[in-house]
């Protein structure tokens, strides 16, 4: 070995060894001190990251125990206040149960809902006042809250917590199911809570007087499910009178369910109970309780639920004021909660449901009925449409050039409009015709109040009951004109034509042979031919009585009238410039007033001396009667004689001679007879009963003709209104004016006219063949319209019980109304015919293409839809078997499937399921089964709806009515039927706050497990931060008794390692 001094290795390596084993020993020892592996990142970094990271999981774990013992505590805090919210709601639920029996009164109904509305308030005080550290946990606000229960983000639990206030609790849902008749009842409901559809059994509601197949029944069957439903059920079957009973005597056929009542003798409001006793005496046999009211209002109530049939006649009817008894009966549906209740009818709907621009159902081609078919209100049928069988029409409204034909009935509100063609045997009620040159033929009737415009012609044998006719009309031989018919201008009723008490309004021609009853009135211009007979009659002006026409007692002249030659007056007045021409013969009553002249007039019976009074001059011709003079019976006014000044009276029995002319006012009695060419001139004369007039005679107008006057052949009435009494004949060749009245059982002969306006026919009228209704007639009902009868120009309006014969013809712009019935073979020509009511289809109909169907309408044939169409708001719309819907139609939520169903998006629905979206219908799709659609559902243009008009088994279709919900702050004991309401909704109530109970305790147990995971896993995370940052103290004490030794070790190496120097100098020193 070398010997060095500069270096001493030896000793640098010993210290080297020294240092590090004092660093050895230094860590060991902070180690032991600290307790910990890791005391720096250099002692083990990844170890540290490790540590650190479980030490910080570690911590959280620790906090998030912290907070799910505070969620604890929050849920406590808010179960504790629901627990005396229940307490509440159970009290309230007795106070409601107590008022619930009719032995409470008002008064104390009223103390017990002061404490129901105190407990309410309470508890709402608890949901406003209860708080967990400021923030309060019943009022509804405190949702969605989350507390984190983990180490980590997002770790948390979500705590939500109903409203406790009354206004949020205890929802009960309740709607009225009615049922539109007896039948089968097949129903399905939707079921919120189970969220899918039940079907419930079919059940036969009849009027059986059997509790199985009653309302009650129904109920029984919903609430079988109402576990799954949701829903209750409860029958109320009960009727009431709309007032109080009625003094009278009941039918010996008085019986409820079948259950004979018979004759009960009944006092107002029955007072001494014998109706309620006679029903209640078999109540055991018929279930039916009755009651009256103070207000003596009957109710009858079932016991049993079962329906209640009244057989009530005019007698019973009239005893219970009008109102009908008989009812199937409700059922009272509620649901907890605030969903709608969902009923749906298995089979069912009405068959055109529509909501378009035009509110109709628009065809496309031409559809032919296999089955009869109703078509309703404000349907439009197309030119070219031809009705099979009998069909009858509810208010239809034609264009133009239609035919009605024989055996067809229109009823009232009709119209007719211009060309119409009524062909016999029609009939046809209170009809108005718009149009002219229309024809009424022989054997037609109409009835009180119809209306013939102008150019109609009443052929004879054609009966017409108080018409009104508008201008031009021809009352033809044969026709007859009851009482209150009116005669327009330019009317002519012909010879032989009969007419009693008929009013003229001008122009009116009444020709020879007319006879004209008591009433008649004529208007300015009329004209009474010869042997034309008028009784009592009235005429305003310019009427003139010709040659031969009889005026009767009571008949009035108006000025300006002419009673020509020959004309018969029996005590007439006249009202002023009245002549009588010569020949004309004046009876006893008469009356000459300022300005009649009589010329050559002959008095019947009598002579100067014992008929002249007050400055009367009676000469042998041109005899003058001047102001004040009276005539007296039998008396005499020769040829040329003349009133002047102021009125003159001629008494009964008094002949008028030839040519005699009558001034205004004049009256001539009975018997009295105006011989042929006699006139009346200016105003108004009066003809009393029994009046003949000559023929050629002119009654001016306002002219009143009396019963059993008779108007010789040419007679006519010009100008203004005549009145034609009852039992009044005109004879042939009548013309009668606008405005003329024809009365009750008057008789129109053939060829007679009506021209220029109205003239109104009155009841029982028959007009004869060839007639013409004119624009504006009128046809009452019960009257006959023979074949070939015309309504030309505008509109005819036909009123109820009216019958068109075969080929009738309707034209554009008629209205046919409600009860009408269109014989086979009945056309729509020109233009379209729009129904104003309902109107039956027999098989075997056309309907044209561009024909629109109205809602209500059902369908006799296959119907092809011409554009999209929507069903209603409101209804349901039932699609029979056979029908196909067009690619793209939607079916709505809520639709009941009776059909698998593929929709656009891929899926096939299935059927009897329930729809809880809309589905659009992907590709067109036939409908094996009958298929209800709910209001929404949209039909695409092309779909085709098979026939349903036929409906093989009656069914009974349920409909919910509006839908209201209570809550608990709702609540109102006052009625029985709210205190059944109120005990429904706090049973809701409880549900309500027992269900935010049990989430809350959910929540509680929740957060309980969440502790105690999080109390064991932070164990065993702190034990894993332990393994790895503390330390092994016996291991480390040891190292660290090691690193002592070896730091020891090292000193001594250092020493030695030093000494070594010295033996160099040794070396030296030897």
């Amino acid at each position: 070995m070398a010997l060095r001094i500069n270096t001493n290795i030896a000793a640098m390596t010993a210290h080297k060894n020294m240092i590090k084993n004092d660093n050895g020993l230094s860590s060991s020892l902070e180690k032991l001190s600290s307790g910990l592996r890791i005391n720096r990142a250099a002692d083990d970094a990844s170890g540290m990251a490790i540590a650190d990271a479980l030490k910080s999981q570690a911590l959280g774990l620790g906090q998030a125990i912290r907070n799910a013992n505070d969620g604890i505590s929050m849920v406590q805090t808010a179960d504790g206040a629901l627990e005396e919210a229940i307490n509440i709601v159970n009290t309230v639920k007795t106070k409601a149960i107590q008022a619930a029996q009719d032995g409470q009164t008002t008064d104390s109904r009223k103390a017990i809902q002061s404490d129901v509305n105190k407990l309410l308030e309470e508890l709402d005080i608890i949901a406003k006042t209860t708080a967990f550290n400021g923030q309060k946990l019943l009022s509804g606000n405190f949702t969605g809250k989350k507390f984190q229960i983990g180490a980590y983000a997002q770790e948390t639990v979500s705590i939500s917590i109903a409203s406790g206030e009354s206004t949020k609790l205890g929802h009960v849902t309740t709607s009225e199911l009615t049922f539109d008749q007896a039948g089968a009842v097949e129903l399905s409901i939707y079921s919120s809570l189970q969220n899918s559809t039940f079907d419930l059994n079919a059940i036969d509601v009849a009027y059986d007087n059997n509790r199985e197949h009653s309302l009650g029944a129904v109920a029984d069957a919903i609430n079988r499910l109402s576990d799954v439903l949701g829903i209750t059920a409860s029958a109320n079957v009960s009727s009431a009178t709309s007032g109080g009973i009625v003094a009278g005597s009941t039918d010996s056929d008085f019986a409820v369910n079948g259950i004979t009542i018979g004759q009960v003798n009944v006092t107002a409001n029955d007072a001494d109970g014998a109706l309620v006793k006679a029903i209640n005496g078999k109540t055991t046999q018929h279930g039916v309780f009755a009651s009256i009211d103070n207000a003596g209002v009957l109710t009858l109530t079932s016991t049993d639920d079962r329906a209640i049939q009244v057989t009530q006649s005019s007698g019973t009817d009239a005893v219970f004021g009008g109102s009908s008894m008989t009812t199937l009966g409700t059922i009272q549906l509620n649901q907890a909660g605030a969903s709608e209740i969902v009923v749906n009818n298995r089979a069912g709907g009405v068959s055109i449901a529509l909501t378009t621009a035009s509110g109709n159902l628009e065809i496309s081609g031409d559809t032919t009925t296999t089955v009869a078919s109703t078509l309703a209100t404000g349907s439009v049928l197309v030119s070219g449409t031809v009705l099979g069988g009998d069909a009858t029409v509810s208010q239809l409204s034609t264009t133009s050039n239609n035919t009605v034909t024989a055996g067809s009935v229109l009823a009232t509100g009709s119209i007719l409009n211009s060309g119409q063609l009524l062909a016999g045997p029609a009939k046809v009620a209170l009809v108005s015709n718009t149009g002219t040159n229309n024809t009424i033929t022989a054997g037609s009737t109409l009835t009180t109040g119809s209306i013939l415009n102008s150019g109609t012609t009443i052929t004879g044998d054609a009966t017409v009951a108080a018409y009104t006719s508008t201008g031009l009309t021809s009352a033809t031989a044969g026709s007859i004109l009851t009482t209150g018919s009116v005669f327009d201008s330019g009317q002519v009723i012909n010879g032989s034509a009969t007419v009693a008490a008929y009013t003229s309004t001008g122009l009116t021609n009444a020709t020879v042979g007319s006879v004209l009853a008591a009433g008649t009135v004529f208007d300015s211009g009329q004209t009474l031919n010869g042997d034309a007979t008028v009784a009592g009659f009235t005429s305003t002006g310019l009427t003139n009585a010709a040659a031969g026409s009889i005026l009767t007692a009571n008949t009035v002249f108006d000025s300006g009238q002419t009673l020509n030659g020959d004309a018969t007056v029996n005590a007439y007045t006249s009202l002023g410039d009245t002549t009588a021409i010569a020949g004309t013969y004046l009876a006893s009553g008469s009356i000459f007033v300022v300005g009649d002249t009589i010329n050559g007039v002959v008095v019947s019976a009598g002579n100067a001396a014992t008929i002249a009074v007050a400055g009367v001059t009676l000469t042998a011709a041109s005899t003058t009667l001047s102001s004040g003079s009276v005539v007296a019976q039998n008396s005499i006014l020769g040829s040329g004689s003349s009133v002047t000044n102021n009125d003159i009276t001629l008494a009964a029995d008094m002949t008028l001679g030839a040519a005699m002319a009558l001034q205004s006012t004049t009256v001539v009695g009975n018997g009295s007879t105006l011989a042929s060419g006699s006139s009346s001139v200016n105003n108004d004369v009066t003809l009393s009963t029994d009046m003949t007039l000559g023929a050629a005679m002119a009654l001016q107008s306002t002219t009143a003709i009396a019963a059993n006057s008779i108007l010789a052949s040419g007679s006519n009435a010009v100008n203004n209104d005549v009145t034609l009494t009852a039992d009044m004949t005109l004879t042939a060749a009548m013309t009668l004016q606008s405005t003329t009245s024809v009365a009750a059982n008057s008789v129109l002969a053939s060829g007679s006219s009506v021209a220029n306006n109205d003239i109104t026919l009155a009841a029982s009228l028959v007009l004869g063949g060839n007639m013409n209704a004119i624009a504006g007639a009128t046809f009452a009902a019960d009257s006959i319209l023979n074949t070939g009868t015309s309504i030309t120009q505008k509109d005819l309006t036909l009123t109820s019980g009216m019958t068109l014969a075969s080929n009738m013809t309707l034209l554009a712009g008629a209205t046919i109304a409600s009860g009408s019935v269109l014989a086979a073979g009945t056309s729509i020509t020109d233009s379209s015919l729009t129904l104003t009511a309902n109107m039956s289809v027999a098989a075997g109909s056309t309907i044209l293409s561009g024909s629109a169907l109205a809602n209500g309408s059902s369908l006799g044939g296959d119907v092809v839809l011409a554009n999209d169409e929507v069903v209603a708001s409101g209804t349901d719309m039932l699609l029979a078997a056979g029908s196909i819907l067009a690619s793209g139609s939607i079916i709505a939520a809520g639709s009941y499937l009776a059909n698998d169903i593929v929709g656009s998006d891929g899926v096939t629905y299935s059927a009897d399921t329930t729809l809880l979206a809309d589905v659009t219908v992907s590709g067109d799709t036939s409908m094996v089964n009958a298929q209800t659609l709910q209001n929404g559902s949209t039909l695409k243009a092309g779909s085709t709806l098979a026939a349903n008009a036929v409906t093989t088994a009656l069914s009974a279709e349920g409909t919910t009515g509006s839908q209201s919900t209570s809550r608990l702050s709702d609540l109102n004991v006052l009625t029985q039927e709210g205190a059944q309401t109120a005990i429904a909704v706090a049973d809701s109530a409880l549900k309500d706050l027992d269900k935010v109970r049990a989430d809350l305790g959910s929540v509680q147990n929740q957060l309980t497990s969440t502790i105690a995971n999080l109390s064991a896993t932070r164990v065993n995370i702190a034990a894993a931060e332990s393994s790895i940052r503390d330390v092994d103290f016996a291991e480390e004490a040891a190292n660290f008794s090691k690193m002592q030794i070896l730091n020891q070790a090292s000193s001594f190496a250092m020493a030695q390692a030093n000494a070594s120097s010295q033996n160099v100098l040794s070396l030296l020193q030897g």
